[in-house]
């Protein structure tokens, strides 16, 4: 009965990490977006439709850790059309937590 309960949460996370692995993998600039802190750090952070596990999500919104200022703070995704190639570059050498 122990086991059940282990098993459940368990496998569920990992199908989690695995399907946002094989999203990823399909189309990383969609599930890897630019994102743009409340502060105005840019960096690239994992950005799966309908599921959440590093984030507090409200609408098109994410409360997460920012790594560039190191502090917590609501994000939004950045179209990366309308930066220029240097700031893309930028958020690209910095990539929040990541799951799997």
């Amino acid at each position: 009965m122990r086991l059940r309960r282990l098993l459940l949460p368990v496998g569920a996370l990992a199908c989690f990490a695995l399907l946002g692995r094989y999203l990823a993998q399909r189309d990383p600039a969609q599930f890897e977006p630019v994102v743009e802190c409340s502060e105005g750090h840019r960096y690239r952070s994992i950005w799966v439709p309908g599921g959440s596990l590093k984030a507090l999500r409200w609408f098109n919104r994410r409360y997460q850790w920012c790594p560039v200022g190191r502090h917590w703070s609501w994000t939004r995704r950045v179209n990366a059309d309308r930066l220029t190639a240097a700031e893309v570059e930028a958020a690209s050498a910095v990539h929040d937590l990541r799951v799997a």
